[in-house]
Order: C-alpha cells, then sequence, then structure tokens
C-alpha cells in the first residue's frame, strides 16, 4: 500500500514539472510530441489513480445476526396440572360445629389443565389445621378429563377447643407434582369452621348449628330457625326484628324465652316455658342466652354475639326432638 502512494505521488509530481515548464514556454507553440508527450503523462497519472482506488481494501458492513429470544405471544401458557374452585360442596367457610364431631368435608373442582386426572392422583394436606385428616387421599378410581368437576371428600374431627379453625389442601399427580388453584396453580383449597361449645350435650338425633345475622331497616327482618334462612318478611319465619320497637318478637307460633348468661342444655330449652312476648335488643342482650320452639316445634337456644345501631348477630343451635 505504502509503494503504491509513493508511485503515485512520483507520478504526479513529474506532471507538475511538465505545466511548470510549459509556463516557462507557453509563448513557444506546442509540437505534436509534446501534446502526445503531456496526454500520456495524464493517463499514466489516472490509471495509477485507478488501480491504487481498486486495491484498497472497501470497508466492512457488519449485519447483526437474527436474535433467538423467543417473541412473546398473547396466549397465556398452557398448565398439565391445574384446578378451579367451582364450589364447597359441604361444610360452607364458617360453619360451627362442636367439638370431637366427625364430619366429612367435600369440595367441588374443575380440571382446568391439559392432563386427565388419573387413579394416580391424590388429594394431599398441605398446611394449617389437619383436623385427624389423612395426609394423602386417592379420589378417583377413573378418569376426571380436562374440563371436567369432581367431588374430592376427606373426613375430618373437629378440635377440643373452641376457636376457628382452617385445614389447606392441594392436589398430587402421578408423578409428584403439587399443584393448586390459580394462574400459576401454586393456590391451596381449604375447609374453614368455628368450633363452638354451644350445644355440646346434645342427644343423638341430629342438631343445625347456623351463624344468622338480622338488619335493622325499613322493613322487618325475619329467621327461619328450622332452616337457617334470614330474609325481609320471611313468610316461613320463627323470629323476626322490628325495626321500630327494636324487639325480637316471636312469628307462626314460635316461643322464646330469655335463659341469661349460663348456657342452657338441650333439656332447659326443651322444657322451657316460652312465650310470644318480645324481647328487647340492646347491647346489654350480648353474650346472653335464649331458648326457643320453632313453629315445627324443635327446641333451640341463640346466643348473642353482636348488637349495633345497624345489625343484631347471633349463633344458634336448633335440635331434633329424641
Amino acid at each position: 500500500m505504502k509503494a503504491q502512494r509513493r508511485l503515485l505521488l512520483g507520478w504526479v509530481a513529474i506532471v507538475m514539472l511538465v505545466l511548470l515548464s510549459c509556463n516557462f514556454s507557453r509563448n513557444i507553440a506546442n509540437t505534436p510530441e509534446q501534446d502526445a508527450l503531456y496526454t500520456q503523462a495524464a493517463q499514466t497519472v489516472a490509471a495509477a489513480y485507478t488501480q491504487s482506488a481498486a486495491q484498497t481494501p472497501a470497508a466492512e458492513t457488519s449485519v447483526p445476526a437474527a436474535s433467538a429470544t423467543p417473541q412473546p405471544t398473547d396466549q397465556a401458557e398452557e398448565r398439565c396440572n391445574q384446578i378451579e374452585f367451582v364450589s364447597d360442596a359441604t361444610i360452607p367457610d364458617g360453619t360451627l360445629m362442636t367439638p370431637g364431631n366427625e364430619f366429612i368435608k367435600t369440595w367441588r373442582l374443575k380440571n382446568s389443565g391439559t392432563c386427565p386426572w388419573t387413579s394416580g392422583y391424590a388429594l394431599v394436606f398441605d398446611h394449617g389445621d389437619q383436623m385427624d385428616g389423612d395426609a394423602t387421599i386417592q379420589f378417583t378410581s377413573g378418569e376426571v378429563k380436562p374440563g371436567e368437576a369432581v367431588d374430592i371428600s376427606v373426613r375430618l374431627t373437629t378440635p377440643d377447643n373452641e376457636g376457628t379453625y382452617q385445614g389447606h389442601w392441594k392436589l398430587r399427580s402421578d408423578t409428584g407434582e403439587i399443584f393448586g388453584l390459580g394462574e400459576d396453580a401454586d393456590t391451596a383449597f381449604w375447609v374453614e369452621i368455628r368450633v363452638t361449645t354451644l350445644g355440646a350435650g346434645s342427644p343423638d338425633g341430629g342438631i343445625l348449628h347456623v351463624s344468622g345475622s338480622m338488619e335493622f331497616g325499613s322493613v322487618v327482618a325475619t329467621g327461619d330457625l328450622d332452616e337457617g334462612i334470614f330474609a325481609p318478611e320471611y313468610e316461613d319465619g320463627d323470629i323476626s326484628l322490628n325495626p321500630t320497637t327494636r324487639q325480637l318478637e316471636t312469628r307462626n307460633d314460635s316461643t322464646i324465652k330469655l335463659w341469661g348468661a349460663n348456657a342452657p342444655t338441650f333439656s332447659d330449652c326443651l322444657n322451657a316455658p316460652g312465650s310470644h312476648n318480645p324481647i328487647p335488643v340492646n347491647d346489654q342482650l350480648v353474650g346472653k342466652y335464649i331458648c326457643y320452639h320453632t313453629n315445627l316445634g324443635k327446641p333451640g337456644m341463640i346466643k348473642v354475639t353482636l348488637y349495633n345501631q345497624n345489625t343484631f348477630a347471633f349463633d344458634f343451635v336448633t335440635w331434633k326432638k329424641p
């Protein structure tokens, strides 16, 4: 490259000398031989310049390589194992129960993944209150296909002490993958109960434990203590809350009796001389017990848990007569 550049500069110098000589003798006419010499010199310089340019390497242009990073898509990732919660088939959250009682909790769950649930799948305890339930339970002997729902149950026992208890559960696949609810399939489903001594020592034949509340409003709130239904002006109600007098009243031949601060037994409420006299509802009633007989003749008791300007709340037990 340097030798070529020196050669080019040499030819340029020769041409310049020739031109200078012409300036000194511009009054002398050029001969044909001189014109040919000038033309040959110029052509030689042009040829040398062209050859130098041709031998000069062109600048390299870098072309970016194609990216191997996958482009984002709008489609959510499909999972082999995933659950969609449908409903609590039994024991809704907050169900009242007495200590030491065995019960069966059932969830209705939908297979929202892409893989079928086979006999190799199982219900497994995850965390919280196990309540004497088995840690692993096979829930099907067949197959639950994607998009299908199934009822999954576990047998549990209420703890001995009063309080709120919650146990969290998931499913396990035939390959050992633990999975649950939600977009990431990592959220457990649960059972929640409230243990109370209300109605403890009841006779065989069954009892109904319910938490109820009645609102003070423009209409009369009513409650059916046989069915655990609370609604405004319910036709088959046993009790009503009068918003004007702020009193608990009877309906449909049911009876009530204020018992006091100590919890009554089944026998106490069965034999209590009920009446149709209303009971004033105020903050002095919180923590007190009320015995009643429903319009179907079933005995029961109420424990008042809350009173304010808007709400009258309570737990209650309705027994089936022996």
